[in-house]
């Protein structure tokens, strides 16, 4: 299937959101864009993207997903992880704020940060939001045929699964980030993103038909669904913010205008590097602050920064893991094609 270029756009729009919220905060400006709902847009739209094959009746085995997905992630950690040690160990931070930095790069840590136990994500703060990814992989299949042959089951039970979670943040004022990672704590916080990949999944499903009613409508009824939209990804609720996503997703899928806008050079080149971003600004920033310090001036440059070095590590690691992913999957359609026909009587007699 063709790659979607508008969505691309949409993965950079909510890359370099997370990026301006987090140099904010290293600026101490009192500007705070919406870096939470950005991640449930990363999640919807994982959803959507992983689901393709099945909702094309194409499913995927589950071996071949996960190394897949294991392809795909990896590489960049790992990278984004030791460059992180590496600028730790070279500035030696005396003192760090918050979370940002707060352990040594100790061979404990580099392992939970790598392997995404949960145990920890200090060195690179993104990561929270990928030991909810690599988790939910490990049941994205039965969790894509289950959306898809019961989907109003499924997703109400995601959504209830979700609710206490929903209900807990809220009475605690805790951001999606704050909650428990590791352990069992850690695996039941991660349940309350199933209903964002189920959102995914669904739009998948009928992107055809959701994106054929929203063409049909007037732009003062766009307009109303946008507005729709920026509330819910206002709101404490992770699954209105992931509704919002979906909306916003509809959206990109059916205006050609909007579409053309999403795929603009600028934003379609922050969609193509926008995992590398994501991954490698927190210690750019971060080696800014403590080796310069936290003016404006100095934010911006290491803004710069992360922006080249997201392109440098697209070209050298990401490219690479995205083209070994799509060869092993290439040669696991031609041996299971061979298999079918070895298989075939027919094929035989001749």
């Amino acid at each position: 299937m063709a790659r979607i270029r508008a969505l691309d756009g949409l993965r950079g729009i909510a890359a370099a959101t997370v990026l301006a919220r987090h140099a904010s905060n290293v600026a101490n400006l009192p500007i705070h864009p919406g870096a939470d709902w950005a991640v449930m847009m990363f999640f919807v739209l994982s959803g959507f993207a992983l689901a393709l094959p099945w909702a094309d009746g194409r499913p995927q085995a589950e071996g071949i997903f996960l190394l897949r997905r294991i392809c795909r992630l990896w590489p960049p950690i790992i990278v984004a992880v030791f460059v992180s040690a590496a600028l730790y160990n070279s500035l030696s931070p005396a003192t760090t704020v918050n979370v940002w930095w707060s352990e040594r790069p100790t061979a404990a840590v580099l392992m939970h940060c790598i392997l995404l136990t949960g145990q920890s994500t200090s060195l690179d703060i993104p990561l929270w939001s990928l030991v909810h990814e690599a988790r939910i992989s490990l049941v994205f299949p039965l969790l894509a045929f289950c959306t898809l042959r019961w989907p109003v089951r499924t997703l109400g039970v995601t959504l209830a699964i979700a609710s206490p979670w929903e209900y807990a943040a809220l009475q605690n004022g805790t951001g999606a980030w704050e909650l428990p990672l590791a352990g069992w704590a850690g695996a039941m916080a991660t349940s309350r993103y199933l209903v964002l990949f189920s959102l995914g999944i669904l739009l998948a499903q009928h992107r055809v038909r959701l994106a054929e009613f929203m063409a049909r409508l007037r732009w003062p009824a766009v307009v109303g669904f946008v507005g729709l939209a920026e509330m819910l990804s206002a709101s404490p609720f992770t699954t209105a913010q992931g509704i919002a996503a979906a909306i916003v997703i509809v959206i990109a899928l059916s205006r050609a205008s909007v579409a053309r806008a999403l795929e603009w050079p600028p934003i379609a080149w922050l969609g193509r590097v926008s995992y590398s971003l994501y991954l490698i600004h927190v210690p750019i920033l971060l080696a800014g602050w403590y080796g310069v310090g936290s003016g404006k001036a100095i934010t911006t440059g290491s803004v710069i920064v992360a922006l080249c070095a997201a392109e440098l590590m697209y070209r050298l690691v990401e490219s690479p893991s995205i083209a070994l992913s799509r060869r092993l999957h290439h040669h696991y359609v031609v041996r299971r094609l061979l298999r079918e026909r070895l298989a075939d009587p027919a094929c035989l007699k001749s």
